[in-house]
């Protein structure tokens, strides 16, 4: 094994660029400084700039958002998050803008971003309504005594198999009718 040149890390990158990363298209594309006012709403407005210069500086926001984005695309958890961050050149040059890192969110910070972005209304709570957890636990019973033991399998037999959609006929038809309420009962 050869040992990396000086200069392997920066061509990776043109070879990257050249292949068409989509997160440095996305960065061409937008111009996300023009989400910086909406995003300040998150600092307090006691002490915006860390006046008494306690304790590390505040992340941008425009960074976190980016993280938040790319979190929610990916469909990643925190600490997968923290984690990719780390270890994805492509991640870390789509949040920093083209920078280096020096300073990473950690899972926590992530986390807590998140929450204020929802507590000032810039992001809403994601994610569809739960199933009720008897339905899920009738599919998965009647999926395991038929010899189905993959995940995938499973959802592919709730789209195709009659058996399967005979279980969710109720939830589906109750929701078609704009009963979602009642529909997270049966």
């Amino acid at each position: 094994m050869r040992q990396r040149g000086l200069f392997e890390e920066i061509d990776r990158l043109r070879e990257l660029t050249k292949l068409g990363d989509p997160l440095i298209i996305l960065n061409e594309k937008i111009n996300w400084e023009s989400f910086r006012k909406i995003l300040n709403k998150i600092r307090p407005e006691e002490n915006p700039d860390n006046i008494n210069n306690a304790g590390r500086k505040p992340f941008d926001v425009v960074m976190m958002f980016k993280v938040i984005l790319l979190q929610r695309y990916y469909g990643i958890s925190d600490d997968q998050m923290e984690f990719q961050l780390k270890d994805r050149r492509s991640f870390e040059r789509f949040v920093s803008g083209g920078d280096t890192l020096y300073h990473r969110p950690d899972a926590k910070t992530i986390w807590l971003y998140r929450e204020r972005f929802k507590d000032v209304g810039i992001a809403k709570k994601s994610g569809a309504p739960a199933y009720d957890p008897k339905l899920l636990l009738k599919i998965v019973l009647l999926a395991y005594s038929r010899g189905i033991i993959s995940s995938r399998t499973i959802m592919q037999a709730c789209r195709g198999n009659i058996v399967f959609r005979a279980f969710l006929w109720p939830l589906r038809s109750l929701r078609s009718l704009g009963l979602r309420h009642t529909a997270r009962k049966i």
